[in-house]
């Protein structure tokens, strides 16, 4: 004896699964935390080519094999307070960008200092059985209003980071 309904009961069951997973899978808002990581600023730009997502947290420590070179310890005569990511993905497609290392400065706003950063360095992360490939170093950042900008090529993106 055949039972349709079982089969339609599993095709729903799937159907249901399928749009669940895509309801939560949308694009993150500009101010969102990570998850798994607390304390972290996320904001998103877009340029002409590429989405640009520059993280600011905590300090990590990083395994030299995850990494192209050694993280920053000490920075402007300081001890690195912060670590910076930058997630690079082309607008079109939204694959991951790991080829072009980008420029990264920083405007102290309150003194109107600018600096350039000089180890933002190749990383990898391991999230969900994935390698996920982004730019990055700790750093040290006063407490105050920055604008970090980001240049790929001859396009860039500007942020504007309170802590």
């Amino acid at each position: 004896m055949k039972r349709p309904w079982k089969q339609w009961a599993v095709l729903f069951a799937a159907l249901a699964l399928v749009s669940l997973g895509l309801a939560c899978s949308g694009a993150r808002s500009a101010a969102t935390p990570v998850p798994g990581i607390e304390n972290v600023q996320k904001s998103t730009a877009q340029t002409r080519s590429y989405r640009v997502e520059l993280w600011v947290g905590p300090t990590v420590t990083m395994p030299a094999s995850m990494m192209s070179a050694a993280m920053t310890t000490e920075d402007q005569g300081h001890p690195v307070n912060h670590h910076l990511e930058v997630h690079l993905y082309d607008k079109n497609n939204a694959r991951v960008i790991g080829g072009e290392i980008p420029n990264v400065s920083i405007t102290e706003e309150s003194s109107g200092t600018r600096r350039t950063l000089t180890n933002i360095t190749a990383c990898q992360t391991l999230r969900h059985r994935e390698i996920e490939p982004h730019f990055g170093d700790n750093l040290y950042l006063s407490s105050g209003r920055h604008t970090i900008t980001v240049g790929v090529g001859d396009e860039s993106a500007s942020f504007d980071v309170s802590l």
